[in-house]
């Protein structure tokens, strides 16, 4: 059954009505070429009228004259038209599906980006703060190493004077030898040659000690809680992890790149 309108002194048989919303883009603006679109091929119709909130695709019947038609084309006619405009509305609307969907592609996008954003500042903020710890570290270790030194140092130095008297000692023996020419000299040398080696693996045993110590004490030292050794393994795993996050973006992008290019 077909529908009239009546406007400005003139009668129409409306063939489609549709949403003014269908054809404005999100910031309201009307799509003329759309609804122009909708006249001519879509509806293909002389007209278009416009509501408070609908447009109306209608005919216009010259000299309001309504032509009586057969029975038999008028359904035929009703059935084409419902067909195309079905077949336009199934278009229109695998458009804005398709539209929909990018804008949610786009979302998921921007989302990601800002998850990484947001993991690499913390990252990256770790990094600093460990520098600023292994600075503390330095800093600490600089002064251990500055009391175990003077340990070698005084360690030495007993090294070093022993030798002194040792070769006093063995002067006094080739003086001894030299007077006596018996096993008493020779006796006293080997006595001597024993004590030598005595207090030379005392010193080497004590040297071993202070830097067995130093290494425990540089082993121990932390700042923020955490020694060099954990900071160290924290920044090589942070490194990481900043890499598979650049990577990770970088593959975003070309993908994004590749996917609009199409």
């Amino acid at each position: 059954m077909k529908q009239w309108y009546y406007h400005s002194d003139k009668i129409y048989i409306v063939h489609k009505k549709m949403a003014i919303s269908s054809f404005t883009n999100a910031s309201g603006i009307i799509n003329m070429e759309m609804v122009k679109e909708g006249r001519d091929s879509l509806f293909n119709v002389d007209h278009v009228l416009k509501t408070d909130s609908h447009f109306m695709f209608v005919e216009t019947i010259q000299d309001a004259e309504i032509i009586e038609e057969t029975q038999d084309v008028v359904e035929e006619e009703k059935y084409q038209k419902i067909i195309t405009v079905k077949q336009q509305d199934a278009v229109i609307g695998q458009k804005m599906a398709n539209e929909q969907m990018l804008e949610f592609l786009e979302l998921q996008n921007a989302i990601a980006e800002n998850q990484f954003i947001i993991q690499k500042t913390e990252i990256e903020t770790a990094a600093k703060r460990n520098g600023y710890t292994l600075e503390l570290i330095n800093y600490e270790e600089d002064l251990v190493n500055k009391v175990y030194d003077k340990q070698i140092e005084a360690l030495d130095e007993i090294i070093k004077r022993n030798e002194e008297i040792n070769r006093l000692q063995e002067g006094r023996f080739s003086i001894a030898e030299a007077l006596a020419r018996g096993d008493m000299a020779a006796a006293a040398r080997a006595i001597q040659s024993v004590r030598q080696q005595e207090i030379q693996a005392q010193h080497e045993a004590k040297r071993k000690g202070i830097e067995e110590a130093r290494k425990k004490t540089l082993e121990s030292i932390t700042a923020d809680g955490k020694t060099r050794k954990q900071i160290e393994e924290e920044n090589a795993k942070n490194a990481a992890t900043l890499a598979a996050i650049n990577l990770g973006t970088l593959k975003k992008q070309i993908e994004y790149l590749v996917e609009n290019s199409k």
